[in-house]
């Protein structure tokens, strides 16, 4: 596997992490946080700050060869394909348990709006799960 190309396409995915934070908070100034309840302005920021950090990281992965021999060990690695594969499993399960929860309260407290909202959510979430279950079945 050319872990190379893996590190390229990280970088480029952390830059545009990057340029989407920079775009909300821009948009946040510009339009006002007031619309959006207040919290585009700190997902801005949060996208900005979590882009730079891992272009940070790998940048310098790219250009250390000690680095990118532990990068090369850790991905290659059984035990932690495993274990992020796990994580992945758990996480869907525990969003798809809260986000039906979530639609139960709202419904209780007559909150359609909200309750449609996580709903629509939660549909599309399982909807890309199946999408890209039936496209890695053909690929694999």
């Amino acid at each position: 596997m050319d872990y190379n190309k893996k590190i390229r396409q990280r970088i480029i995915i952390s830059a545009v992490y990057a340029v989407l934070g920079i775009a909300i908070t821009i948009s946040a100034n510009i339009f006002g946080d007031k619309v959006n309840g207040g919290y585009m302005y700190s997902l801005g920021c949060a996208f900005t700050i979590l882009g730079a950090a891992l272009l940070v990281k790998f940048i310098r992965i790219k250009r250390s060869p000690e680095l990118m021999r532990k990068f090369e060990v850790s991905a290659s690695d059984e035990r932690n394909i495993m274990i992020a594969d796990k994580a992945r499993v758990y996480a869907f399960g525990a969003y798809s348990i809260c986000a039906a929860l979530a639609i139960v309260v709202f419904s209780i407290f007559y909150m359609q709006r909200e309750a449609l909202i996580v709903t629509c959510n939660l549909c599309a979430i399982v909807l890309l799960y199946l999408l890209f279950t039936i496209i890695l079945r053909k690929k694999y």
